[in-house]
């Protein structure tokens, strides 16, 4: 089965004109592509290009992120009336997209979206940090989540902040769908929407990596569907947030990189892009599946850890998911500032899925 990426280099190779079995060899000299036969290619690319007419005007899209509209009616084989139709349908149904004088917008992620949350004591506020969900995964661990929303509860936690990969996505790496159990971005929103803790206690956070996938595949912003049917849900940005926690300023960060020899190195590189104005108080990042806490340029930064057990992926990469949540409490004292921060960590359960 071709990855997203393995997808998408076979439609612009077609695009280009390519012969199969030029890009059969393309595919063999590209690092981030399996070698596959020029009649499994034909086949797969004939299964990618008979998708339904709301697919294929998505995946032009996806391609081309602005696009005119009638250049859009041209690639899909379509009247310009018809398109206009169709995209106003499928923006009703959630879909990142904009038109604007007859100019058809794949809107990009967005970035260092800032927001304000006032609390009642402007000297004490207290938080949850969790991260990398990933429901619909068969290796998340939901009754470790489920137990953390109730600690957070017990504890008088004002709000949890969600690093970003709340579900499983698709096609994010090779072999996903076997561990994977709901496969379709109907099922992970649905469950999502179902299954997520709800304490009564808000949840903000940004997506990540995983949560884009869809929206790479179809253009669907998944979590901000999710948000319209869960109140207590607030997703603010992708990527990355500054949240100004009475006057505690906090950056949420996904990155999409691979793990660094070093733990703390990719904590350590975000810090030093910040300037000294922009320099926030306490910097959460997700994605690794690792759980740390360290004080950087006088910047209290966390890694988020997660909520998913080890997966085969990480098996053969070597990697060792930390499976737990954070409850820090932030006290301002005269002029000194007291950071009690406390690490819920559980061991995985199996097959938490069923």
């Amino acid at each position: 089965m071709l990855t997203q990426y393995e997808k998408e280099k076979l439609i612009k190779l077609r695009k280009k004109g390519y012969s199969w079995r030029k890009i059969a060899k393309e595919f063999e000299n590209n690092s981030h592509c399996k070698s596959y036969s020029h009649e499994y290619l034909r086949r797969a690319y004939s299964e990618l290009v008979e998708q339904t007419d709301d697919a294929r005007i998505l995946s032009v899209l996806a391609q081309h992120k602005v696009i005119s509209l009638y250049d859009l009616a041209d690639e899909v084989d379509m009247s310009p009336r018809r398109v206009q139709e169709m995209l106003e349908n499928l923006i009703a149904a959630g879909k990142n997209i904009t038109i604007k004088d007859k100019t058809v917008i794949f809107n990009e992620p967005k970035k260092g979206t800032e927001i304000k949350l006032d609390n009642a004591n402007k000297d004490y506020i207290k938080f949850g940090i969790v991260s990398d969900t990933h429901l619909g995964s068969r290796y998340q661990q939901l009754t470790a989540l489920y137990d953390f929303y109730e600690r957070c509860k017990d504890e008088k936690v004002d709000v949890v902040f969600h690093a970003g990969d709340w579900v499983a996505g698709k096609g994010v790496y090779k072999g996903q769908e076997y561990d994977s159990f709901l496969h379709s971005m109907k099922e992970q929103r649905e469950y999502l929407t179902e299954k997520y803790p709800e304490v009564g206690i808000r949840t903000i956070g940004i997506t990540g990596n995983h949560d884009e996938s869809w929206t790479a595949i179809a253009g669907e912003q998944l979590i901000f569907l999710v948000t319209k049917q869960r109140e207590d849900i607030q997703v603010v940005a992708e990527y990355q947030a500054f949240i100004d926690f009475s006057g505690i300023k906090i950056c949420l960060y996904h990155p999409d990189s691979g793990q660094a020899y070093a733990i703390s190195y990719k904590l350590q590189k975000l810090v030093e892009s910040f300037t000294a104005e922009n320099l926030p108080d306490v910097v959460i990042m997700g994605h690794f599946h690792q759980k740390e806490y360290v004080t950087i340029r006088n910047v209290e930064c966390f890694q988020a850890a997660c909520f998913e057990a080890q997966t085969p992926y990480e098996v053969r990469k070597n990697l060792h998911p930390v499976i737990g949540g954070w409850i820090v409490e932030v006290a301002r004292i005269g002029d000194k500032v007291e950071i009690a921060p406390k690490f819920v960590k559980y061991k995985p359960k199996k097959d938490d899925w069923l």
